[in-house]
């Protein structure tokens, strides 16, 4: 029989007493895992029988059958579930004590909607009842406030490597890598150059940790170098490793680079997912740039003319001198290996 049919044989239907009620006690959910919402009842009446309608928000959902409090329930007691939740007493008897929970109710955060707001869960239709029918009580409708705390997402990034040498005129490839502990759909962050630095626009593209839909923009603005990882689809990064490279560029040094040493600096760092607000100004590390033609290898093809250091051809023919235009493998006397272009 149906809880709709046995709570329409009460007696009388009375206004909600005082000094019976049920009620929810407002609750967090900060994760995607199933939590119970326990009603409670507290009650001076014999009260053996009760329906709720219970209406989620969107963000919401019910799991599985509630299950009763078994410190109060009694012999008898079975639960309904349908669009009205409930409980009737096949034995007309009533729930034990006067206080606390009597039922949970299996509740969860559907998939990609947990973020940080507060909704609200309306209990509706509310009739108590005791056991034998002799007393029947209507509650007004009320609401429950669930607080849902977003997943914690961190993202950071670095270049790889994290210092590099590069002489006047010459290009080198760098990697943008990030670690992270969540999805990302895409991201942007602005690269501020030393004078003298530049990134080829043209060079984007993507790296091994990026899905096939991911592709790389480059944009001069006034100041800074603005790099974006896009995609079409829902996450453009695998999240089998949670760290490495995500997309490479190179960086260009003009002919006239003359600063010794400088730091390519990120900032408005902002990485985008699919299931929760976008992280803004994440940590990155500076990418340390040291210019090869002021920074001592003029003094190793010193070196090198005056015969303190073997010189070579990319394909290993060693020379007696260096050759001008061309890159030049040097070995220094102490081991050390540079390959230096001489102008």
């Amino acid at each position: 029989m149906k809880l709709v049919m046995l709570l329409s044989a009460l007696f009388c239907v009375n206004a909600a007493s005082a000094d019976n009620v049920l009620s929810v006690t407002p609750f967090t959910i900060d994760s995607y895992d199933t939590v119970d919402m326990q009603i409670c009842l507290d009650n001076t009446d014999p009260i053996g029988a009760f329906q709720v309608e219970i209406v989620l928000p969107e963000e919401l959902e019910i799991t599985g059958k509630p299950v009763l409090n078994a410190d109060r329930k009694n012999s008898g007691m079975q639960v309904q579930a349908s669009k009205l939740y409930g409980v009737v007493s096949n034995q007309l008897k009533n729930f034990k004590g006067n206080t606390g929970a009597i039922m949970s109710v299996p509740v969860k955060v559907k998939e990609g909607m947990l973020a940080d707001k507060t909704v609200k869960i309306a209990m509706k239709q509310i009739v108590l009842s005791s056991g034998d029918g002799e007393l029947g009580v209507e509650q007004p409708d009320f609401d429950v406030e669930v607080t849902l705390v977003g997943e914690t997402y961190k993202y950071s990034g670095y270049t790889d490597p994290t210092e590099i040498t590069i002489m006047p005129g010459e290009r080198k490839e760098v990697a943008f890598c990030v670690t992270n502990n969540g999805p990302i759909w895409g991201f942007q962050i602005d690269a501020y150059l030393p004078e003298g630095l530049s990134i080829d626009e043209e060079s984007g593209e993507t790296a091994e940790r990026c899905s096939e839909d991911g592709f790389v923009l480059i944009t001069q603005n006034t100041g800074f170098t603005r790099i974006a990882l896009v995609t079409y689809g829902e996450n453009s990064v695998k999240d089998d490793t949670f760290d490495g490279a995500v997309l490479k560029f190179t960086l260009v040094a003009s002919d006239d680079f003359t600063a010794e040493k400088g730091e390519v600096t990120f900032s408005n760092f902002i990485v985008e997912n699919s299931i929760a607000p976008a992280a803004k100004d994440c940590p990155t590390t500076p990418l340390t740039v040291i210019n090869g033609k002021t920074s001592g290898i003029d003094a190793i093809i010193n070196d090198a003319a005056m015969g303190n250091a073997a010189i070579y051809t990319l394909d290993g023919i060693k020379l007696d001198a260096p050759q001008t235009g061309k890159i030049n493998v040097i070995v220094t006397t102490n081991g050390d290996v540079k390959k230096v272009l001489v102008k």
